[in-house]
């Protein structure tokens, strides 16, 4: 769930009473309804080291709060903008471990293969490890140690792929121990902002990790 680049601020998070945002929380029923777990998108701009906006650990810990505040259900959160290097991991290790104390679960976003060592940062925390085209993901390598984690500690995010392409990324994010896929034929700037156009169609194989 990303509200506005985070928890919101233009949809009533000053008035909790406000349309937009019991939409919102309206949407995470649907959601837990269907078996769904809901996690509240936050920008950490590589460890606050990137070019981006702005993430300091305290903004983080602010917006952490936003959302276990003014979403109730909310499952966990999504850190984008996850660095892939070793001088990040404390700096995850931190906001990861004040998620946990707001009993959320944690997915890590760098988009790329991080560093190892990030994967000893929250033994439950899913982490994405690839985001880019079908094109891109069918020559994509992912190292051996890898495989020395279970499938449900990873997620690919795969945009710009049409129908007929699915079955391909889904067995290559089989062959690649990944356990968590979303395909879509969404293109930038923006390949999440509406569901596939196929995401309902019968004839798509469905994903299921070895």
């Amino acid at each position: 769930m990303n509200a506005d680049s985070g928890p919101g601020t233009n949809i009533g998070i000053t008035d909790p009473t406000a349309a937009g945002l019991a939409s919102y929380q309206a949407a995470i029923t649907t959601a837990h309804t269907y078996g769904s777990r809901v996690y509240g998108y936050i920008w950490t701009n590589y460890a606050n080291a990137g070019s981006g906006p702005a993430a300091s650990i305290s903004t983080i810990e602010n917006e952490i709060n936003q959302w276990v505040t003014y979403y109730p259900g909310i499952d966990g959160v999504f850190f984008d903008g996850t660095s892939t290097q070793t001088s990040g991991v404390s700096f995850y290790q931190k906001i990861d471990t004040y998620a946990k104390r707001r009993a959320l679960k944690v997915i890590f976003s760098p988009g790329a293969v991080p560093a190892q060592s990030y994967m000893s940062i929250d033994p439950t925390s899913i982490v994405v490890d690839f985001e880019g085209t079908g094109d891109t993901y069918t020559q994509t390598s992912f190292p051996s140690w890898t495989a020395s984690y279970g499938p449900a500690r990873f997620a690919n995010l795969v945009y710009a792929t049409g129908s007929g392409s699915v079955s391909t990324i889904a067995s290559r994010a089989r062959m690649n121990n990944v356990g968590n896929l979303y395909v879509t034929d969404g293109t930038l700037p923006n390949p999440w902002g509406q569901l596939a156009s196929y995401f309902f169609s019968a004839e798509l194989p469905a994903f299921a990790p070895k």
